[in-house]
């Protein structure tokens, strides 16, 4: 390629050669960062809804209607869910 001469830019149906935002290689395939309180590993509700494959509103209205199938604390102003009532929820309804 000669020095200054760019690349035409992807038309439709081909691929961009730009890579993926750095945010989107970081969420792939990793497992959520885990907070961990008196020993206990807590995962916030917005993880533990994508890891479920709910919507964090389906938590939300589970803990409002006081039918949450998850034991769950607030800290700081976040709802936090054990990890380990998240994984057993998901075995419960088969993800």
């Amino acid at each position: 390629m000669m020095p200054g001469h760019q690349p035409p830019p992807p038309t439709r149906g081909q691929p961009s050669r730009l890579s993926p935002s750095s945010h989107a290689r970081q969420r792939a395939g990793r497992t959520p960062p885990v907070i961990i309180i008196d020993g206990t590993e807590y995962m916030t509700a917005r993880e533990a809804a994508a890891h479920l494959g709910l919507s964090v509103g389906t938590l939300r209205n589970q803990r409002s209607e006081a039918r949450s199938p998850m034991t769950y604390i607030r800290q700081l102003g976040r709802v936090l869910y054990p990890v380990s009532e998240v994984e057993r929820y998901a075995r419960e309804i088969g993800r």
